[in-house]
């Protein structure tokens, strides 16, 4: 298979295992990256979440309830 990047540029020629390791690599890549977006909206969406049940409880009357998130949440400073 030849590349060519750029008009004029001269042409790469990598085989079918190039091609293979490039494409492992751009799935390992994406792969990581679908991780760590899903790791760190869980991080920003739990605290919501508790944020809302508890202001939800406030205005119903219940005005001894804490706020409680795990070790990992964001948004720590504003629960205590």
């Amino acid at each position: 298979m030849l590349i060519a990047f750029l008009p004029n540029s001269t042409s790469i020629s990598i085989g079918a295992g190039e091609t293979l390791g490039i494409g492992l690599f751009e799935l390992l890549l994406i792969s990581a990256v679908w991780y760590a977006s899903i790791r760190f909206s869980l991080k920003v969406a739990g605290p919501v979440y508790v944020f809302n049940c508890k202001i939800q409880s406030f205005f119903a009357g219940d005005l001894g309830s804490r706020v409680r998130l795990r070790k990992s949440d964001l948004f720590q400073s504003e629960a205590a």
